[in-house]
């Protein structure tokens, strides 16, 4: 039996691991009345194709490790209001294509910059939107994102690329995203294995 599940509107808060390994949900509705998702939420829903928020969301983070390993995501939409994705959160979704919505994104990986890995093996990702504010890549954020063309990012703007962070992303060569090298740290095989190199200036 597939599960297609919408939330009563009284419902406020998801605990951790809540639907985790529910391989049969196909979609969910978040309404306006829920403010948290746990960690681990509907980690490993292989089956999940959708996740529709209510814009007046007041859910301002998506919680770590929460659609990590949800193969069927293709497209995903950031509430309006999330400022902070934290790590894993998309880790192992090879067949998310486009994530849209993330013009008020600050922090990828957590608030504290020490997350990881948010979009890591995200072998279909071609294009996030938004990133504008983010300062810090966290380490391994786009990490093996090989199809990964475009990025909204504010890039002569980045203070830190953190270890590993665009490791692999050999389709990212745009000449436009320009890094400044005396103004942002580079860690370890920040850009190894992608077209980014060559614009460090």
């Amino acid at each position: 039996m597939r599960l297609v599940l919408l939330c009563l509107q009284t419902l406020k808060n998801f605990g951790s691991s809540c639907f985790g390994n529910c391989t049969s949900l196909l979609s969910i509705t978040l309404p306006n009345s829920v403010k948290s998702v746990g960690w681990g939420c509907f980690e490993s829903c292989t089956s999940l194709k959708s996740c529709t928020y209510s814009n007046n969301s007041e859910l301002t983070l998506l919680s770590g490790n929460c659609f990590k390993g949800c193969k069927a995501l293709t497209e995903f939409t950031i509430p309006s209001n999330i400022i902070e994705i934290q790590q894993n959160v998309f880790e192992g979704d090879t067949n998310l294509i486009r994530v849209y919505g993330c013009e008020n994104v600050e922090f990828l990986g957590g608030s504290t910059s020490t997350g990881w890995s948010v979009f890591a093996g995200c072998s279909k990702l071609i294009e996030v939107e938004g990133l504008s504010k983010v300062k810090i890549i966290s380490s391994g954020c786009f990490a093996s994102c090989t199809s990964l063309t475009t990025l909204h990012l504010n890039w002569e703007g980045l203070t830190e690329i953190k270890v590993n962070a665009f490791q692999n992303c050999s389709s990212l060569t745009n000449p436009n995203y320009v890094i400044n090298g005396s103004t942002c740290t580079l860690g370890d095989d920040a850009l190894t294995g992608s077209g980014l190199a060559k614009n460090v200036i």
